[in-house]
């Protein structure tokens, strides 16, 4: 099983993080080695490769998309439709709808080799982003179907569900200095994600 790592985050890491914080992802795209995640303030955030990531404005981030017109018309449209009509949108040009009701409650960033992994914990569940600094690719699973963008693999969201209760039980093991009881899990997750 590959063994995921918890990496600390940096000031700016932080500082975004904090704003998407109690905001709906309502779909993603990628392009040029990045993943566009669409909030529903309005917001796209972006996510480089290395997990390094910024938050603009829709039409900011797309003037900067150094993309054709045409595929910036067809974003914008797409954009537009999905902060109207939210996850219930017809067929999108470009973009894909948020595999689940996605209220971001806490995002976790993990690492793996050449690998980062975000984890956005939701009030459905969670998204999870990979990327490979080896291929430049992105994949975004949900736990109804693992993967729902950007390659097909056998893993899915079985081995991130296991690797993140194994994040959780190493927290914990170092916090209390023993191994903590399925209890002490189940209450850690429950504080960590009511607290939202």
């Amino acid at each position: 099983m590959t063994e995921w790592t918890a990496k600390e985050t940096t000031t700016h890491q932080d500082h975004v993080i904090a704003h998407v914080v109690g905001a709906t992802m309502l779909g993603h795209f990628t392009f040029d080695e990045t993943a566009y995640l669409l909030l529903d303030i309005g917001f796209i955030w972006k996510i480089y490769l290395d997990g390094e990531m910024g938050l603009l404005p829709h039409p900011v981030a797309l003037a900067e998309l150094e993309a054709d017109d045409p595929t910036k018309s067809s974003l914008s449209v797409d954009i537009d439709s999905l902060l109207r009509e939210g996850r219930s949108v017809g067929k999108l040009a470009i973009m894909t709808t948020a595999p689940i009701e996605c209220l971001i409650q806490s995002v976790d960033f993990l690492t793996w080799k050449n690998s980062r992994r975000l984890v956005l914990t939701c009030d459905e569940g969670a998204i999870v982003i990979e990327s490979s600094l080896d291929n430049g690719e992105f994949r975004i699973m949900s736990p109804n179907n693992d993967y729902v963008t950007e390659g097909n693999q056998e893993t899915g969201l079985n081995d991130v569900v296991q690797t993140e209760q194994e994040f959780v039980r190493q927290k914990l093991r170092e916090e209390l200095g023993r191994e903590p009881t399925e209890e002490e899990l189940n209450e850690w997750l429950r504080e960590h994600t009511e607290s939202y």
